[in-house]
């Protein structure tokens, strides 16, 4: 699997090694830059499916990288990345870092697991190939559409967010603290039993539709889901 390119503009070499022996292992392939100015160059100059930005750097501060950013890109997700203990106003640069274009504020010390999660939320959101695949599913994103070996099953919202999260996670257990931030709004606090009974309701519809929901969607008793692999079903 080919690796998420992500720009991380961040002049705190240790946090940086850290940003990238954590997010490598999560199938991002981190460039660094720790300078404003180069940060700005190298975003406007290469494509990345993310950039994490901090506000406090040198020769250029982030929300100049911001601002210029945008000038010239307003599609590209930012996610930015800043202790707000070095502000007066702690909501004085979310506020600002909104106002230029950012798509997400994380504040330090960093949340690894939650940063993880909206990383991958936002890059499966703004995602080039709206159609992906695993095993007997697939999903399109523009439509909301899903389907089980070609058979169209009709989601809710919150269904779809569900199997498209594990999708984006390749057959790998995800837990339900995890799956609430793609299925409940980026609320990464809500009631993890809230993703039983969406998965409940979703194996409910694939029974309705005749197929069996192991084949599908299996739960990994301690850890949360995954999607099934792919198995011919009994007959």
């Amino acid at each position: 699997m080919n690796k998420v390119p992500v720009l991380l503009v961040e002049d705190d070499l240790t946090l940086a090694y850290y940003f990238q022996k954590i997010l490598e292992k999560e199938n991002f392939a981190i460039h660094l830059e720790t300078r404003g100015d180069r940060g700005a160059k190298e975003a406007l100059t290469n494509k990345y499916d993310l950039i994490l930005l901090d506000l406090i750097l040198p020769i250029m501060n982030g929300t100049k990288v911001l601002k210029k950013f945008r000038e010239h890109n307003k599609k590209t997700p930012v996610i930015v990345v800043t202790d707000e203990s070095f502000y007066n106003d702690i909501a004085e640069p979310q506020m600002e870092s909104y106002q230029l274009g950012a798509t997400l504020f994380h504040d330090k010390p960093i949340n690894w697991d939650l940063l993880i999660v909206q990383m991958k939320s936002i890059i499966m959101l703004n995602e080039h190939h709206q159609e992906a695949s695993f095993g007997k599913i697939s999903i399109n994103h523009n439509k909301q559409i899903l389907k089980y070996d070609g058979k169209i099953i009709n989601t809710s919202k919150k269904e779809f967010s569900l199997i498209a999260g594990l999708m984006k996670e390749n057959g790998a257990a995800v837990s339900r603290r995890s799956l609430t931030y793609y299925t409940l709004k980026g609320n990464y606090e809500a009631d993890e039993s809230s993703i039983d009974t969406i998965v409940s309701r979703f194996r409910k519809k694939l029974q309705d539709h005749g197929i069996e929901p192991s084949l599908v969607i299996e739960t990994v008793y301690g850890r949360g889901y995954r999607l099934a692999p792919a198995k011919e079903s009994k007959t």
